[in-house]
């Protein structure tokens, strides 16, 4: 053995004993060395994690379990905006809204049946709901939705949208539950709220950093097992106890009683969303989901109930947009609910679909009535 390999050699394993201290034992060599590689595991995250590696494979590791609705309407978006994704012939479904819209249509392949039966065509959908979906969320994820191919997209308009106020319409806002940021929800923010968006920094994980904060831990759990999660739409049958019913029931109603006092900001924020849609060559179909007869047992909100869904048809027609429900009054046995909103029942989703399909085809043919 030579000097100089001699040297290199009890230099290897004096290092290797300064790390093996630094493990057991205060070290500045060891955690200069630890520092080094958190600060190159950050740089590389920072770089590497992009719209369009997620829009890939690994985009299905997003959805942390099959009830999460945030990582699969944030998987979906990043796969419409993906600028290698195909312009296709194929008609294009967007499902925008919350869980009583999801609850209510359940089933994609279904409602691609009976979309493929009303309109003698194949369809492509997406599904983009999220529970609890606020209004900034839904312009998000339209944005999204029709930015590069146009389509037809549903809307809900249940009654309960109407009567929120700033304060309530940001709160949804600032949790950053979707894992991406988009310019028409910010300009409604700060043109039509008048308030201040969430800061950007054009780095894609941190300006999404709430999303992946919550969920890195789980998706790099699935990714390393290889284990990714399948989206269940109708994730939204809940067996809430009675006590629990009683307060849906007064909030439900609350709700309905509030209805149309202070409508502007929403109406705002529907007509911008709506607007920008159309801009895009698509087409909105509003789709009103029926409501439980327990919520409507005093006249005077079965009344509100069905001045409710008029205006809403009218605010349909002024924005050239279709409105859809079931015919009738659109009130429902309680029996085919689980908590008084979401519908249960296989038959009528069934029923909801084959309607929805129907309004569809209507939008699809530029008419505004269904």
């Amino acid at each position: 053995m030579t000097a100089t390999s001699s040297k290199k050699q009890s230099r290897l394993v004096a290092a290797l004993g300064n790390l093996w201290a630094g493990f057991t034992q205060p070290s500045l060599f060891a955690l200069c060395t630890m520092a080094v590689m958190v600060i190159v595991t950050v740089i590389a995250v920072l770089v590497s994690v992009t719209p369009e590696k997620l829009s890939g494979p690994f985009g299905a590791y997003l959805v942390k379990t099959s009830n999460d609705a945030e990582g699969a309407a944030t998987k979906n978006a990043y796969i419409l905006v993906d600028p290698r994704k195909p312009v296709s012939t194929t008609p294009h479904l967007y499902v925008v809204g919350n869980s009583l819209i999801a609850q209510a249509i359940a089933d994609g392949p279904k409602l691609d049946k009976a979309l493929e039966a009303d309109t003698g065509q194949s369809w492509d959908t997406y599904f983009l709901t999220t529970g609890s979906q606020g209004p900034l969320d839904e312009a998000a994820l339209v944005d999204y939705a029709t930015m590069h191919q146009p389509g037809v997209v549903v809307l809900p308009i249940n009654f309960d949208r109407f009567d929120d106020d700033v304060q309530d319409i940001m709160k949804f806002y600032r949790m950053g539950r979707l894992g991406f940021r988009s310019d028409l929800a910010d300009n409604q923010v700060k043109h039509i709220l008048k308030q201040r968006p969430r800061r950007r920094t054009g780095i894609f994980i941190v300006d999404n950093r709430f999303f992946f904060l919550r969920n890195a831990s789980i998706i790099g759990l699935r990714f390393l097992t290889q284990q990714p999660a399948e989206q269940k739409i109708d994730a939204f049958v809940f067996k809430p106890t009675p006590e629990k019913l009683v307060t849906y029931k007064r909030d439900i109603v609350g709700a309905l009683r509030q209805n149309y006092q202070h409508p502007e900001l929403a109406t705002a924020l529907l007509k911008d969303t709506v607007k920008t849609v159309e801009a895009r060559g698509s087409k909105v179909v509003f789709f009103q989901v029926p409501i439980s007869q327990t919520l409507l047992d005093n006249p005077a909100d079965y009344k509100r109930f069905q001045l409710h869904m008029a205006k809403s048809e009218e605010f349909a027609k002024r924005l050239g947009s279709v409105y859809c429900k079931q015919p009738g009054d659109n009130v429902l046995p309680t029996r085919l609910f689980s908590d008084y909103y979401h519908i249960a029942d296989p038959v009528w989703q069934e029923k909801l679909r084959k309607v929805l399909a129907r309004c569809v085809a209507y939008a699809q043919r530029g008419k505004t009535a269904s």
